[in-house]
């Protein structure tokens, strides 16, 4: 019986491919990305081309940085959770591919598992429109078993969610969860100003309860609230907003040295101050300069808040209203809207018009007139 062996052009792109992906992921990696292409005429174009199938460099180690017990292989697993994907049939494959925008990103896992990374050139996906992807693909018969053991992962993870017991300290959970938020996850400013963001990840309704785990985790680990229910379209969600929990978060985030997408997580200002979180040094501070009459900006610049949280300080540390500082140049603004009886002309600067600025004024001028 004869091959199958399609008339796909092997074009020098595709043997461009065919060198690069051979090797270390095999027919199927190849096929991923050249549509057509057959078994038999991948083997056959790799004849041709003297490219070897080195089986024992693709089956070799190279999964074992992420059966470590570090924060490291924790934040990568997060991540392959939500963007990954592992082949329990085919000669234990795991494989990710991502927007070409987080191609660095992509990079720092490649050069941990010294894999090749590749590119495909992507127009629409099931009616939806995509951006250029990359690719990475490796296969480890030794050290994929282990980790689909570790965290009881099915076939088609999509509606089938793994087991995150092993998640058993606060790194390890956190490490986790931060690789899921950059795999599948969101963090948003809100249009009401530079203190209003939210963090959420939407996935199959069937990840509820892994969003329930991550809820109570929070909640203990680091007094964090969240929310998380099925959408009115069928999806699990769980979202974060309040923005001391998201600057907590990532406080605690940068103490792992986990390898985080830097293209999400550098929304969150983590210099930024909100009341509820400013320690008593701050407080002290606050109350100081405003007492000492600094223009509210500096203030603001001094404590790194917006206005808007210096004017609710303002009222929450119950501080009185300052009285109004008449410069010279002011001083001379307004008493030129006065005629020689030192009656204020109709129709000019209304906005002083106050009781008590019109009795200062009276004082400031009364002698000189």
């Amino acid at each position: 019986m004869k091959k199958n062996i399609s008339k796909i052009s092997w074009t020098n792109d595709n043997i461009d491919i065919l060198k690069n992906v051979y090797t270390t992921g095999g027919t199927k990696a190849v096929q991923t990305l050249i549509t057509g292409a057959t078994k038999a005429s991948i083997q056959l174009a790799a004849q041709k081309n003297g490219i070897s199938n080195d089986k024992s460099y693709r089956f070799g180690n190279k999964l074992t940085p992420l059966t470590y017990d570090n924060n490291i292989s924790y934040y990568w697993m997060g991540f392959l959770m939500a963007d990954g994907h592992f082949d329990l049939k085919n000669g234990k494959n795991l494989n990710v591919g991502i927007s070409i925008k987080d191609e660095e990103h992509l990079k720092k896992l490649a050069n941990l598992l010294t894999c090749s990374i590749y590119y495909r050139k992507v127009t629409d996906f099931n009616n939806y429109k995509c951006s250029d992807l990359c690719y990475i693909n490796v296969r480890d018969s030794k050290n994929l078993p282990i980790l689909i053991n570790k965290f009881k992962i099915k076939n088609n993870k999509t509606y089938n969610p793994p087991d995150i017991s092993c998640l058993d300290t606060k790194e390890k959970f956190l490490s986790f969860f931060v690789g899921f938020v950059d795999g599948d996850g969101s963090i948003v400013k809100q249009k009401k100003g530079e203190l209003a963001m939210v963090l959420s990840i939407q996935c199959h309704k069937n990840w509820i309860s892994i969003f329930e785990i991550f809820n109570k985790q929070l909640e203990f680990l680091f007094n964090i609230k969240s929310k998380h229910y099925i959408d009115t379209t069928g999806f699990a969600k769980i979202q974060i907003f309040r923005f001391n929990q998201l600057k907590q978060i990532k406080i605690e985030m940068l103490k792992l040295n986990i390898p985080f997408l830097e293209r999400k997580w550098n929304n969150i200002n983590e210099s930024l101050y909100c009341s509820k979180f400013l320690n008593s040094e701050h407080k002290n501070t606050f109350i100081k300069l405003y007492n000492e009459n600094v223009l509210i900006k500096d203030i603001c610049i001094e404590l790194k808040i917006s206005s808007s949280k210096a004017k609710s300080l303002i009222k929450e540390f119950n501080l009185p209203r300052r009285q109004q500082k008449w410069s010279i140049e002011n001083i001379k603004l307004v008493a030129s809207s006065y005629d020689s009886k030192l009656q204020f002309k109709k129709g000019c600067y209304n906005g002083y018009q106050s009781a008590v600025r019109m009795k200062i004024l009276h004082e400031l001028f009364k002698n000189k007139k």
